[in-house]
């Protein structure tokens, strides 16, 4: 079984494929190895070689030259039948011609070997083509099981010419950091007669290290190259490894660092934008800032230093001086995307964020795009939906978060991750608001409560809430339940009939036959009658007066109430309880009553003018106080009293029960029921309709707060 497999390849032909190919076979074999050279050029070089050294009458046998095996395969197959030819081979060494003339014969040695190796001239134009062949190995790595290794073999070299230092430099650049370090350190044992060479590679050496990131070791050669120069410090070279020596104690975070970038910078041929780079790492801001202005004095047009500058007063919270030289700077380089980064971002500190997203547009524009996180925070800054969009269909990455959030249907996961870009709190609620059911409405508690509910049911982290917030809704939201009380003969059914506006209770019902009474909102006038049992039945409204009229004592008992249905829009929203007379109620009838007075959101009780605030209904209104209910009097029948006693009338009242009543307002529903026919308003219904309205309203809020409440505490009992 093969153990190695190495191939030679280059681009061109002439840079010593073969001859490499051979003498590694040598080698190979004087160590004892069996070796199988592929001859896969179509020239034939290394056959033809073979064949003339066997034909040398100077050598003892025909293998004395060529002690392994060599045989010539120009096949794009190679990969597939070199296994079966070398099995019994210990090393394998493949010939490959020049890539551009027979490219698909040397992507399959390229496939079948686990060695690469690129021999070169160390010329500028031999090191730039090894770049084309490390394309091709890259391309080939996806059809190989076990990743390809490779190095670059410098050949014809002179030891201690520059030539060869210099090549050994450009393969650092090209990124064949192994290969150059090795070759740099063999420069260096035999240059040890040239002082120039030596420093040449010392500081190569050093450079090498620092592509490689081991600061330290390069920190080290660069100072040691740099001690090896002349006392003035004054040629290019002295200049350069001031400026790498400067960049390299910059990444170690030594002080020393603006120094050397410092002296760099004052240079004559260096760049006035290296400038930046010191005041970088100076150690204080007046010293950064004195070094940005003395390199825009002497390149006043340079957009590298201008942007350090607008960076620079950016971090000194002089957004406002940032802002007008970024804006000069774009205005006299437009085509400069530095000019607009600086631009975006001194707009991006002081708010303007459609200055800002515009900068970036035009950043974009030059081919040098700000990151997208960067666009589509400055896109939410400005609540721009339309550069959103455009952001979609310009950023696969963003494309899902940003159509569902333009769309409205943007989940928890995609808001989350476009309100950590957000850049401040306006935007953040921006991208709430996607996420919101819509705005609370104002004023306006049901629909509040409803909105709530909305919001508790799609969020995952409050729809324990949902079910308490929604019965807070639904308790709000159901008609208020108000029990009209008072004695026998009080007027109570025509009360309801004047707040009612028409005639929804029955009236001159006597009191042995009396029952309970629930007036309810209906599309359609109906009755139904519920007995104790349980069991109901339904009567036309129309005949509900005669029903009560001629029901007997012992049906009367058999009756828990019975119900109303009008369609009537007072009772949409308050749903009246019409009792009978307490001085004529049954035992059959008293829990019911009963049951109704702690169910009521409210109770009115209904006093006859001259008969008020007897003792028997102190006792009622106590009962009524004690389960916390409110209680509105109306001091019914008035137009029977002179007009100077009703004041009288109300004071005796408030005088005698004003702890169990509050307000007594004063009525006569004689009247109130004449003025609706005629069309006519009433004072006393008004004054009495606004009473039970604020009554009523504050009932409600206070039944849906406590709902909100239990809801609240519930989810903090909840918590972990």
């Amino acid at each position: 079984m093969t153990g190695l497999s190495l191939a030679l390849a280059n681009l061109k032909p002439g840079t010593g494929k073969t001859t490499s190919a051979v003498w590694l076979a040598h080698v190979f074999a004087q160590a004892g190895n069996s070796v199988l050279l592929v001859d896969a050029d179509p020239a034939g070089s290394a056959l033809e070689w073979s064949d003339l050294a066997a034909m040398d009458p100077r050598l003892a046998s025909p293998q004395a030259a060529f002690p392994f095996r060599i045989v010539a395969l120009p096949s794009r197959e190679l990969h597939r039948r070199v296994p079966e030819i070398a099995r019994d081979d210990d090393v394998v060494i493949i010939d490959t011609p020049q890539i551009e003339d027979h490219a698909a014969i040397a992507r399959s040695a390229l496939r079948y070997a686990d060695e690469i190796v690129i021999p070169c001239a160390p010329s500028p134009i031999e090191i730039n083509r090894t770049s084309p062949v490390r394309d091709e190995i890259a391309e080939v790595q996806a059809v190989r099981e076990i990743p390809v290794r490779s190095a670059v073999l410098l050949n014809r070299c002179i030891a201690r010419a520059h030539s060869t230092t210099d090549a050994r430099e450009a393969l650092a650049g090209l990124g064949r950091l192994d290969p150059a370090r090795d070759a740099l350190r063999r420069a260096l044992t035999l240059a040890f007669d040239s002082g120039s060479l030596r420093r040449r590679a010392t500081a190569a050496l050093g450079r090498v290290h620092a592509a490689a990131g081991k600061l330290t070791h390069a920190a080290r050669e660069l100072q040691k190259a740099i001690e090896m120069g002349g006392p003035d410090g004054a040629d290019d070279d002295d200049r350069r490894l001031a400026l790498d020596y400067g960049r390299v104690l910059a990444r170690l975070g030594e002080r020393e660092a603006s120094e050397w970038l410092t002296r760099a910078a004052r240079a004559e041929t260096t760049d006035a934008a290296v400038f930046a780079e010191a005041a970088a790492v100076a150690p204080d801001d007046g010293r950064a800032e004195a070094l940005l202005r003395e390199g825009l004095a002497r390149a006043p047009a340079e957009i590298a230093l201008r942007a350090a500058l607008v960076a620079f007063l950016l971090r000194a919270d002089r957004a406002e001086e940032a802002v007008v030289l970024a804006e000069t700077s774009a205005a006299e380089a437009p085509g400069d995307p530095r000019a607009w980064a600086a631009t975006r971002a001194a707009a991006a500190r002081t708010g303007r964020w459609r200055q800002a997203l515009d900068a970036a547009a035009r950043e974009t524009a030059l081919g040098a795009p700000p990151p997208s996180e960067a666009r589509v925070a400055l896109a939410l800054g400005a609540e721009d939906r339309d550069a959103l969009v455009e952001l979609a269909r310009a950023e696969p990455s963003w494309s899902v978060a940003l159509d569902s959030f333009v769309d409205g249907h943007a989940g928890e996961p995609d808001l989350l991750r476009l309100g950590r870009l957000a850049p401040n709190e306006t935007s953040r609620r921006f991208v709430a608001r996607a996420g919101a059911p819509g705005a609370p409405p104002v004023g306006q508690l049901a629909g509040l409560l409803a909105w709530a509910h909305e919001l508790a049911s799609a969020t995952p982290e409050l729809v324990g809430l949902a079910p308490a917030v929604g019965r807070a809704a639904e308790a709000f939201d159901r008609p208020l339940l108000v029990a009209v009380m008072g004695e026998f003969n009080a007027g109570k059914s025509s009360v309801v009939n004047a707040l009612c506006g028409a005639d929804v209770a029955p009236t001159g019902v006597t009191p042995t036959t009396a029952t309970i009474n629930v007036l309810r909102f209906g599309t359609t006038p109906e009755a139904r009658v519920v007995h104790h049992d349980g069991s109901a039945r339904a009567i036309p409204a129309a005949d509900i007066v005669a029903f009560l009229a001629t029901l007997r004592d012992a049906e009367a008992r058999e009756v828990r109430m019975v119900e109303i249905f009008l369609p009537v829009e007072t009772l949409r929203r308050v749903e009246i309880v019409d009792t009978p007379g307490l001085n004529s109620i049954r035992p059959e009838h008293e829990r019911v009553a009963r049951d109704f007075l702690r169910d009521a959101d409210a109770i009115v009780w209904v006093f006859a003018a001259g008969q008020a605030a007897k003792a028997t209904e102190r006792e009622a209104l106590a009962l009524a106080h004690a389960a916390g209910k409110r209680v509105v009097g109306v001091l019914n029948k008035i137009d029977r009293a002179d007009p100077g006693e009703v004041s009288t009338l109300v004071r005796h009242v408030e005088g005698t029960l004003g702890d169990l009543v509050d307000p007594v307002v004063p009525f006569s529903a004689t009247r109130a029921a004449a003025a609706q026919k005629a069309g006519l308003a009433d004072s006393g219904l008004a004054a009495l309709t606004a009473e039970g309205e604020t009554k009523l309203s504050a009932r409600r809020r206070r039944h849906a707060g406590h709902h909100y409440r239990m809801a609240a505490l519930k989810a903090t009992k909840q918590k972990p």
